[in-house]
């Protein structure tokens, strides 16, 4: 069998335990290997025990399926009604209860696949079997989720009306820049009288623009982070449990520096039309007015 990091972690404190051999369900295995952390989510390869769901924790050869007689945890669906009283006569019936997943690197491997299954249906057919129309097909992770409505075009919603939000806010940034750089364009013209460049009067009004991008992408980034933890207590029941919305809700490294840095460039980019006309005032206005 192949261990999870985790299961290793908790069995053999991590050390190397290929080699070494368990029990599991009365029976005695070999441990051949270690796999890394791996958590896809949704579990694509698994959409009827729950879709966010932790990942297994041991993994046998297939074979072992009928040789243990061993039952699965998912669904088993049949196209007719049939009485079935042993493993054996499970394995001859019509029941389904097994999904295969395959690797197929390039279009030339997918028609070979595709010809394959074809070919056994039909074949099938003649035995009597597979009354319905021919009918398969090879169905990538992404579409999978979506056929089985684990999936949908929400999020991308989302994130359109959460960049609409964006592009609002924004624009009323350059208004109220504006009108608070114009508010102090007396002074913005004393210090152009003094010697001042319009290039520094430029660059110190987009100082202070950055100043303010900066503190409100930390004060985004905290309510944020309340609303998360606002989230995760009330769609979870067991806080110590890693899997379910506690595996989805929750921001990495990434999200931080791309919110972060979404927040700042945005904002900078908002104020550079009010630090540019600042700039531009003549400044023997104000003199003459003060």
């Amino acid at each position: 069998m192949v261990l999870s990091r985790r299961m290793n972690e908790k069995l053999f404190g991590g050390a190397n335990s290929v080699g070494r051999r368990i029990r599991w369900n009365d029976h005695e295995f070999r441990i051949v290997g270690v796999r890394d952390d791996w958590q896809p989510l949704p579990t694509f390869y698994d959409v009827n025990n729950g879709s966010l769901e932790d990942s297994e924790d041991v993994y046998i050869p297939f074979g072992w399926n009928a040789a243990l007689e061993l039952f699965s945890a998912g669904n088993t669906n049949g196209w007719k009604a049939e009485e079935v009283n042993s493993y054996q006569e499970r394995l001859a019936s019509e029941l389904v209860w097994i999904q295969m997943w395959v690797e197929l690197p390039d279009s030339a491997s997918r028609d070979r696949f595709q010809a394959f299954l074809d070919n056994y249906a039909r074949e099938q057919k003649q035995a009597g079997r597979h009354q319905r129309p021919l009918n398969n097909r090879l169905t990538q992770p992404d579409q999978w989720l979506k056929d089985n409505g684990v999936v949908g075009n929400d999020s991308r919603v989302l994130v359109g009306l959460a960049f609409a939000f964006l592009a609002v806010c924004l624009l009323n940034t350059v208004g109220l820049l504006l009108a608070k750089f114009l508010n102090n364009a007396p002074i913005t013209g004393v210090r152009r009288a003094l010697g001042a460049s319009r290039r520094q009067v430029f660059m110190q009004h987009l100082v202070e623009v950055g100043m303010i991008s900066s503190i409100g992408a930390a004060l985004g980034l905290a309510l944020g982070g309340l609303l998360l933890v606002g989230l995760r207590a009330l769609y979870t029941v067991d806080p110590t449990d890693a899997g379910g919305t506690q595996a989805i809700a929750h921001v990495d490294l990434t999200s931080v520096v791309t919110a972060l840095a979404l927040a700042f460039f945005a904002t900078i980019a908002a104020g550079l039309y009010p630090a540019w006309r600042i700039g531009r005032i003549p400044p023997a206005s104000y003199l003459k007015a003060q």
